[in-house]
């Protein structure tokens, strides 16, 4: 089983800020590191209705959010583009926390804890 998860939102060739994630959720004792976008709203639609998923992890929109959707906890990770708010997450799903960190000024910075 899955207790916690590093998620990645869009990385936009930020090679640089990609190193720095990376190295910081490797010592986070995490069980995956994704990156995901869902490309399809309809594919949403059918998530929110299956009673059998109650996590999403996804991207691409380059903000940062945890959403319940009737049912389904939409999590997304935000982006690494250094011209939007660059920062990544550990999903923590035996805290049942989501902890969000922002990269500024070349360092990481404890952000949002935002519950499951």
């Amino acid at each position: 089983m899955l207790a916690r998860i590093g998620a990645l939102g869009d990385i936009h060739a930020e090679d640089e800020s990609l190193v720095r994630a990376l190295s910081f959720l490797r010592g986070q004792r995490l069980d995956a590191i994704v990156a995901y976008t869902l490309r399809w709203l309809t594919a949403l639609t059918e998530l929110q209705r299956d009673p059998d998923v109650a996590l999403m992890l996804a991207g691409h929109t380059h903000e940062r959010m945890v959403r319940k959707l009737e049912g389904l906890t939409a999590i997304n990770a935000g982006t690494l583009h250094r011209d939007g708010a660059p920062g990544f997450l550990v999903v923590d799903l035996e805290a049942r926390a989501v902890l969000a960190y922002d990269l500024r000024d070349g360092a990481i910075h404890p952000a949002e804890r935002y519950p499951l």
